[in-house]
């Protein structure tokens, strides 16, 4: 599989040293990292509506992500009061500082779902135990996050 070769030059003068970036391989980390996470809130729902008399929407908890990518969420849940609510999973291994990649499809979802929106930030992952920490935020992203724009689309001219 090819990989590109990332140069980098440090502040102290010395040769630059060559780094093998398989961004495949990164691609497939990431992939496998979100998953976990979603997996893991997907449990998490299913329990908190068992344990608030909920068990009818146990099975109408949906994994969105594996079938519509484009969704702007991962999974469609349901609040204590049996409204559906639209939950995007952001995952790290890291700490719950950790800033995170978020798509403008996901923003926009994001504006358009308002308080049926949800973040789960899940961090501190531990793929080996299958256990992590999360905190849910409710809303629009830019409520509760700085944005800051990292890519751009480019079209030939």
């Amino acid at each position: 599989m090819p990989s590109l070769r990332k140069k980098s030059q440090n502040n102290r003068g010395k040769k630059n040293s060559t780094k093998a970036i398989d961004w495949a391989q990164r691609d497939e980390r990431n992939r496998n990292l979100g998953l976990a996470g979603e997996e893991l809130v997907i449990k998490y729902e299913k329990q908190q509506l068992i344990s608030k008399g909920l068990p009818e929407l146990v099975n109408q908890v949906e994994h969105v992500a594996l079938d519509n990518p484009s969704a702007g969420y991962d999974i469609k849940s349901f609040d204590e009061h049996g409204v559906q609510k639209y939950i995007e999973v952001k995952t790290t291994e890291s700490s719950k500082r950790t800033a995170f990649f978020i798509s403008r499809n996901e923003v926009d979802v994001s504006r358009q779902l308002g308080d049926q929106f949800w973040i789960y930030r899940v961090y501190a992952l531990n793929k080996k135990n299958g256990k992590a920490n999360f905190y849910p935020l409710n809303g629009s992203v830019e409520d509760h996050f700085e944005l800051e724009p990292e890519s751009y689309k480019a079209y030939p001219k």
